[in-house]
């Protein structure tokens, strides 16, 4: 099945925007950052139905890795806030009878799944192995290390980068 196939059933988050304020044209969509830390960034939106509401009639989370994808080398804050979004007018109702996930999330989760199966069988590259060793003084555990990181989703890329900043941070690069 085709990427296309598999995406026309979603839909895209700003017609759940257009929905929304068709529906309540005094409402308003609160997003704030929930924390921004080592790379990943939490946010959460919230929708009031009036202009009035004291408290949110809606309320979504969504999270994003730095550099995780292409978009998010330069725009995972972006990405994060409409997929946050969309979340949270999908918990109001709005636009889910084809599914909650939005087409931008099931995108991403489809990319993302390629990545990682693209690299299922790819052996560790050995700049990936001089940081680790650079970082532990040894080899020790490394097999392990990068196997269970493959397995909890991470690419060879984020481990790369990861890594780095890790290093730069202990002042070792």
């Amino acid at each position: 099945m085709s990427k296309d196939d598999i995406l026309k059933d979603y839909i895209t988050v700003n017609e759940r925007i257009i929905k929304f304020y068709e529906l309540y044209p005094e409402g308003r969509i609160i997003t704030e950052i929930v924390s921004w830390a080592d790379g990943i960034i939490i946010m959460k939106a919230s929708a009031y139905r009036d202009i009035l509401d004291s408290q949110p009639s809606s309320t979504g989370h969504a999270y994003e890795k730095e550099g995780s994808s292409y978009i998010n080398k330069t725009s995972a804050l972006e990405n994060c806030e409409t997929s946050v979004v969309g979340r949270c007018l999908a918990n109001l109702g709005l636009e889910i009878k084809r599914g909650v996930a939005s087409r931008e999330e099931v995108s991403n989760a489809v990319a993302a799944q390629q990545i990682l199966k693209d690299e299922k069988d790819v052996p560790a590259p050995s700049s990936l192995k001089a940081k680790y060793q650079l970082g532990k003084g040894d080899l020790n555990g490394f097999d392990e290390w990068f196997e269970s990181s493959k397995s909890r989703g991470y690419t060879i890329s984020q481990l790369e980068e990861g890594i780095t900043k890790k290093l730069m941070k202990e002042g070792k690069i």
